[in-house]
């Protein structure tokens, strides 16, 4: 059983190194262009070429740092962009160390503010949802009420009049007869 547990342990070890180096293979068909627009979408500073480059060296294929350099500059152009870094805030995505701007940092913080009041608007519809959903519910009670109330006042006036008769009628009436 130690030995399995062991054995278990050494190949979560070497998978670990593995998902962070690269074969001959993937060096030779790299497309450093593309491989530096990804990064910069990754929020992965431009240096990170230059550890893609060792490991690429240590299986003899060439880098193309020109190639990858454009094509991180593209994806940073496109990450940074207004309408990306608006989007982002109002996504609720975490903004981008690569976009040091301050115009992103402001449109980052625009959208955010937009997330905010979105959530907030949210809420309240859902509570107005709620109260008029009470309102409906009480209001046919309250239909009931104002009719039981109107009733029991027609009753009232009906039997103020009948003791006023009486009153009227009452003690010294009858003893003139």
């Amino acid at each position: 059983m130690r030995v399995l547990q062991i054995y278990s342990i050494f190949i979560i070890f070497l998978c670990s190194i593995s998902a962070h180096s690269y074969s001959t293979k993937q060096c030779k068909r790299m497309d450093w262009r593309q491989k530096g627009y990804d990064l910069a979408l990754d929020d992965k500073p431009m240096d990170e070429f230059y550890e893609i480059e060792k490991k690429c060296l240590k299986k003899e294929v060439k880098s193309n740092e020109t190639a990858f350099k454009d094509g991180w500059n593209s994806g940073k152009k496109f990450s940074c962009s207004d309408e990306s870094a608006f989007n982002a805030g109002k996504s609720d995505k975490r903004a981008l160390k690569i976009c040091s701007s301050s115009n992103y940092q402001e449109l980052y913080k625009k959208g955010t503010a937009i997330l905010k009041l979105n959530k907030e608007l949210e809420s309240l519809a859902s509570n107005i949802k709620s109260d008029q959903s009470k309102i409906s519910k009480y209001s046919s009670k309250l239909s009931s009420l104002k009719s039981s109330v109107s009733r029991a006042e027609e009753q009232q006036a009906k039997l103020e009049k009948k003791k006023q008769k009486l009153l009227d009628d009452g003690p010294s009436s009858a003893s003139e007869d």
